[in-house]
């Protein structure tokens, strides 16, 4: 398939505490063959002793156990580890819980950009798709990849498939649009894959099956977002302020919400809420046609990203920085989990597997795909 490296495992397994609480020592007898986080004095149990504070322990970065890898821990937040760097901007990141996949893309020169994904188990990068420098998106279904080709010069724009394991001399076109990308993610279903396609004066929303692509209703000047949760397909119109949701199915378009302030980033989370981005504020409302007890989750400005997965509420800044919370109470329980060691990145992206929050940092000397453990 080409090229591979090994970036060490997908897993983190906990070590034992470097910073223990005052009396500490050899051990605190009250954590002594008791579990790990078991409430003790004052703190947690964390490998025999009493932690008062998980700040700055790589190896304890915020909670017992959570190792930040090769990367440093400030405050209670991961350095991101570098899985792979790129010589042009990385632009999507998707997962199938097995491998994590992206595209680097906007460059000029067909040899620096590509399809790559790396396992989460062995934590090998491998070239799915080298020196194809407008794939800007790519996302598996069970065997077959889906693959988003921003008008590349020797295909045109179109939507394409191949064996998510032999990909290189086996694509297939399914669609052909203009500009097709991932905004800023692709999604799917079992039997679609949802993005956005630019028109040359619209923003609209496509579909794509095995038996071809077609376009819905939905256009923006500026910019759309994606996203689905296996009924509906749900997408959001910065210009208008409306998110609209329309059924897989019979194709009924419903306005989900209207009268929003450049409504962005919806996500479909598996706790049955959409969430966007809205003037300053990650919100959410009940999963369906119309939106249902919506509510602010949390203030936070310069928002690139966001994604909602086990009950955790994870979103990305412009400066690289990862924040986690419990939607439920976000304001109560919101920390940051990673940074960027650049910490000048402007178009990003994450993607949340498993065990880990991989996320991008394009700045204008760095294009590197990162990760932290959750």
């Amino acid at each position: 398939m080409g090229t591979t490296k090994s970036v060490g495992s997908g897993t983190t397994t906990a070590s034992s505490a470097t910073g223990q609480s005052e009396g500490g020592g050899g051990g605190a007898p009250e954590c002594s063959g008791v579990a790990d986080g078991t409430a003790c004095p004052g703190g947690t149990c964390c490998a025999g002793d009493c932690r008062t504070d998980y700040a700055d322990d790589p190896e304890n970065c915020g909670t017992c156990g959570r190792a930040c890898g090769s990367g440093d821990c400030q405050g209670v937040a991961c350095a991101g580890e570098e899985v792979d760097a790129a010589q042009e901007e990385i632009a999507s990141l998707e997962t199938d819980d097995i491998d994590v996949y992206w595209a680097s893309a906007g460059g000029t020169s067909p040899t620096v950009g590509g399809v790559k994904r790396v396992n989460l188990s062995s934590g090998i990068v491998q070239d799915v798709l080298p020196n194809t420098y407008l794939y800007n998106g790519a996302i598996p279904r069970g065997t077959t990849l889906f693959i988003t080709d921003y008008e590349e010069q020797q295909n045109g724009g179109g939507v394409y498939t191949c064996p998510k394991d032999n990909c290189e001399g086996n694509l297939m076109p399914i669609g052909t649009f203009t500009w097709p990308y991932a905004c800023p993610h692709l999604w799917v279903t079992s039997d679609l894959v949802i993005g956005c396609a630019w028109t040359g004066t619209n923003v609209v929303p496509f579909r794509c099956s095995l038996q071809g692509c077609d376009t819905w209703s939905g256009a923006d000047p500026s910019k759309l977002s994606v996203t689905t949760d296996g009924t509906r397909a749900y997408w959001s119109s910065v210009t208008s302020g409306t998110i609209v949701a329309r059924h897989l199915t019979s194709g009924t378009e419903t306005t989900f919400a209207s009268g929003l302030d450049s409504p962005w980033l919806v996500a479909a989370g598996d706790d049955g809420n959409l969430y966007w981005y809205e003037d300053g504020r990650i919100r959410r409302a009940t999963l369906g046609p119309q939106q249902a007890n919506t509510a602010d989750v949390i203030g936070v400005l310069g928002v690139r990203d966001l994604r909602e997965r086990d009950g955790t509420l994870y979103w990305l800044t412009g400066d690289g920085a990862v924040s986690a919370c419990d939607p439920d109470d976000c304001a109560g329980t919101a920390q940051a989990i990673a940074f960027s060691p650049a910490s000048t990145s402007a178009n990003t992206v994450m993607i949340v597997t498993p065990a880990e929050v991989y996320f991008t940092e394009n700045s204008p000397s760095s294009h590197r795909l990162l990760r932290v453990p959750r």
